[in-house]
């Protein structure tokens, strides 16, 4: 831990009444991620720890945060996530985000290493739409960091062109009017929300016709978006 983290970490751990500005703190730590309260507590426990060691592989069958969710299978791996499908305690499915911290003795590197799973959880918290995915749960575990999903039953716009061929005009029209219902929710948040990443790969078509937007990983806001 470097003279800056620790200082900072002395202060928010022994002296919470002093009052740690955004640019202080990325003054102090270089990243302003530990500045959002709701996160506070978790990233100190993290920052007490032992210098962390790579995870493994997860298999399937493996309970997680105690005990309250068990992995199933892996969806998808790439970008700076691994998604699983994973069921919880009383067994309904649902999807499980793994992001990976980095390792090591560095504090900065640990906080930094998270901004992704930071942003993408901090997005989803605020956002309440029919026709976007939900956030149901976040965590940390070894050295990863969690994001727990709802899980969504259906195709994604990709996969059902790619079985079924080109859709109807209707089926287009229907799809593009909820599409756009969801970018006015999202533009409509203060500040507004930029998704960044509409593509066929992120629109779920579900059963009942419905449209659900997913991944928001790489979405920002006026308070997230990097310059």
């Amino acid at each position: 831990m470097t003279k800056k983290t620790q200082l900072h970490f002395n202060i928010r751990n022994y002296a919470p009444s002093i009052h740690v500005n955004a640019e202080i703190q990325e003054a102090l730590v270089g990243t302003q991620i530990l500045n959002d309260p709701r996160y506070t507590e978790i990233w100190f426990e993290l920052m007490r720890r032992e210098p962390l060691l790579p995870d493994i592989e997860i298999e399937p069958g493996k309970w997680l945060y105690n005990n309250k969710y068990r992995v199933v299978e892996k969806l998808k791996a790439g970008g700076e996530a691994i998604t699983y499908l994973a069921q919880d305690a009383e067994g309904w499915n649902v999807v499980l985000k793994r992001f990976q911290l980095a390792v090591g003795d560095s504090i900065t590197s640990l906080v930094s290493s998270a901004s992704s799973f930071e942003n993408e959880c901090a997005l989803l918290s605020q956002l309440d739409c029919p026709g976007i995915v939900k956030l149901l749960d976040f965590f940390f575990e070894g050295n990863s960091a969690y994001i727990c999903i709802e899980h969504v039953e259906g195709a994604t716009l990709r996969e059902k062109v790619s079985k079924d061929g080109t859709l109807s005009a209707d089926d287009v029209a229907n799809i593009a009017i909820e599409l756009c219902q969801v970018l006015e929710y999202l533009h409509a948040m203060t500040p507004p929300v930029v998704h960044r990443d509409f593509t066929p790969e992120n629109i779920m078509l579900l059963p009942d016709g419905g449209i659900k937007v997913i991944d928001f990983s790489v979405a920002s806001s006026a308070k997230t978006r990097k310059h």
